[in-house]
C-alpha cells in the first residue's frame, strides 16, 4: 500500500491548482473536415481511462468502492458552440460570411469564358457598362479593375454561427485490453448574416469608405469603373446575381445527425518501479486507436454560401491515433497522443469554380468536380489530476488540429482551361489549436458529473469557436 504524507499532498494539490485550471476532453482517433467544429468533443471525462480505471487504482495500492472491472460506459453531454468571428491565413478577425475572403463582384466579370458557358443577363448588363471597350466574349484580365484593398466593389458580411445538441458517447470492453468507442451527435446548426455590407458606399455617418468620389474612376485605365457604376449594376442587385449564377444566400439553420464514429482501441497499464521504494511509482499506459466516420448528416450544398457541414462534409473517413499516458501514483497523470484522419474522395455536380485570380468569395460559373480532402493531422498533450479534491478530477489538454490542402479535380473537359480548380486548393488548408477545460465530480462509485469548456486557442482560416458542454457519464 503506498502512503501520502500531509504536506507532500497538500503541496501537490497547490502545484496542480497552480498550473492548471480545469479538465479537457481528449480528441479520439479522428478529427473532422471543417473550419467550425474539427475538433468535437463527446464527454466530459477523459477518454484516455480506457475503461481501466479500476484497474489502475488498484495496481497503485488505492482501496476502491466497485467489486467488478468496469466492461460497459455511457455519457450523455449536452453542448452548445458559438462563434462570431474567424481568423484568415494572416490570423486577422474576419466576417463568418468571408471566410474565403470578401465578396468581389467585379471580379465576377473577370477572367475567360468556359466553352459552352455564358454570363447571366444581370453581369451582361454590368460587363457592358463597366467595361463597354471590351470585345465581347474576350476576358477581362486588368489587374487593376480590382481594388487590392478589397473596399470598392466588395461585401463583407458579419455573421453569427451557432451549434447545440446532445452527443452520446458508448464504450464497451470486448477482451483483454481491446475495446470499442462509438460517436453519436444530434445538432442544430445555424450561420445567419447580419448584414451585407457594401464598402463601396459611405458609411452611416457620410464618411467615404473608399478614397475616390463617386464619379471618379476606381480604374486609373477605365473611366467607367466609378463607384457610382459599380453600385447600380453589381452592388445593388446582388441578390439578383447571386440567384443567376446558382448560389443561395438565405440563412442557414438545420437540424441532423453528426457524422458517426466508430472505434476499437488497445490499450495495457504497465506498472513501473513498485518494487524500488527510492523511485517514482508510476504506470506506463501506451495504446492504439483506429476508426472510422460514415457520412450519416444531411447533404451539405456548398452552393449554399453560408451552409455548414455536420461532419465530414459528405466524406467518409478513417483515422489511426497512438499515444502514451505515464501515472505517476502521487501526483498526476502526463499523456500525448498523434494521429492523422484520411477523407475518401466524392463527387460534386454543379460545384463553383474560379476562372479567374481576381475572383474572391464567390464565382460565376459551376462545374462536375471530384474533391478528395488533405489529411488531418492531430496532436494533444495532456495534465490529469484524478480526485485532486475530494470526489473532484480535472484535466487540461492542447489539441492541434492541422487540415493539409485538398485536392479539386475536374470531371468533364475543359477545353479552354478556363476553370482553376488549383486556386480553391490553396485556400482549403486550416489550422487550429484549443484547450479544453472541466471537471467531474463523481456522485456515486461508478456515476459523475461535469462540465467542459472547449477555448479556442489560435486559429489559421477557420472559426474562433467556444463550445459549453455538461456531461452525464456512468460506468458498469
Amino acid at each position: 500500500m503506498l502512503v501520502r504524507s500531509t504536506a507532500y499532498h497538500l503541496r501537490t494539490r497547490l502545484i496542480l491548482v497552480l498550473g492548471l485550471s480545469a479538465t479537457m476532453q481528449t480528441v479520439h482517433a479522428m478529427t473532422f473536415d471543417n473550419r467550425n467544429d474539427p475538433a468535437p468533443i463527446y464527454k466530459t471525462l477523459d477518454p484516455q481511462t480506457f475503461l481501466l480505471n479500476r484497474e489502475k487504482l488498484i495496481l497503485k495500492g488505492y482501496a476502491v468502492d466497485t467489486p467488478r472491472p468496469e466492461r460497459i460506459s455511457l455519457s450523455l453531454s449536452p453542448f452548445a458552440q458559438r462563434a462570431g468571428i474567424g481568423l484568415d491565413k494572416c490570423k486577422g478577425q474576419i466576417n463568418l460570411g468571408n471566410m474565403d475572403g470578401r465578396w468581389a463582384m467585379v471580379g465576377l466579370l473577370m477572367g475567360d469564358i468556359p466553352e459552352g458557358y455564358t454570363l447571366p443577363p444581370t453581369l451582361q448588363v454590368a460587363r457592358q457598362n463597366l467595361f463597354p471597350s471590351q470585345p465581347p466574349g474576350t476576358p477581362i484580365t486588368d489587374p487593376t479593375a480590382v481594388d487590392k484593398n478589397q473596399m470598392c466593389g466588395f461585401f463583407t458580411i458579419p455573421a453569427d454561427y451557432r451549434k447545440y445538441g446532445m452527443r452520446f458517447n458508448f464504450e464497451a470492453q470486448l477482451i483483454g485490453d481491446v475495446g470499442v468507442s462509438i460517436d453519436v451527435g444530434l445538432a442544430n446548426i445555424s450561420l445567419t448574416p447580419c448584414e451585407f455590407n457594401n464598402l463601396t458606399i459611405d458609411d452611416v455617418n457620410g464618411n467615404p469608405v473608399y478614397s475616390l468620389c463617386d464619379t471618379t474612376s476606381c480604374d486609373c485605365f477605365n473611366p467607367n469603373l466609378t463607384k457610382k457604376n459599380i453600385n447600380e449594376f453589381l452592388m445593388c442587385p446582388y441578390q439578383q446575381i447571386m440567384e443567376e449564377i446558382c448560389y443561395n444566400i438565405e440563412d442557414f439553420n438545420k437540424f441532423s445527425v453528426e457524422d458517426i464514429r466508430l472505434f476499437l482501441y488497445w490499450r495495457h497499464a504497465y506498472p513501473i518501479n513498485f518494487q524500488k521504494d527510492e523511485w517514482e511509482n508510476f504506470l506506463l499506459m501506451p495504446f492504439f486507436k483506429f476508426g472510422g466516420a460514415v457520412a450519416a448528416s444531411k447533404h451539405y450544398n456548398p452552393n449554399h454560401l453560408f451552409a455548414l457541414s455536420f461532419g465530414n462534409q459528405n466524406h467518409d473517413a478513417v483515422g489511426f491515433t497512438a499515444g502514451i499516458n505515464c501515472d505517476f501514483a502521487n501526483t498526476i497523470e502526463l499523456g500525448g497522443e498523434t494521429g492523422i484522419t484520411h477523407f475518401f474522395s466524392r463527387q460534386f455536380s454543379n460545384y463553383h469554380v474560379p476562372t479567374s485570380i481576381y475572383q474572391v468569395g464567390i464565382y460565376p460559373f459551376a462545374t462536375c468536380v471530384n474533391i478528395t480532402p488533405g489529411a488531418n493531422w492531430h496532436f494533444t498533450a495532456k495534465m490529469n489530476a484524478y480526485h485532486f479534491m475530494g470526489n473532484l478530477s480535472f484535466f487540461f489538454q492542447y489539441v492541434l488540429v492541422i487540415h493539409t490542402d485538398d485536392s479539386i479535380k475536374l470531371n468533364q473537359p475543359d477545353p479552354g482551361h478556363a476553370f482553376k480548380p488549383e486556386l480553391l486548393e490553396e485556400k482549403s488548408n486550416f489550422r487550429v489549436q484549443v484547450g479544453n477545460v472541466g471537471f467531474n465530480y463523481d456522485i456515486a462509485p461508478q456515476i459523475s458529473l461535469g462540465f467542459l469548456w472547449q477555448a479556442p486557442l489560435s486559429q489559421y482560416n477557420a472559426y474562433r469557436s467556444t463550445t459549453i458542454m455538461v456531461g452525464f457519464n456512468a460506468m458498469f
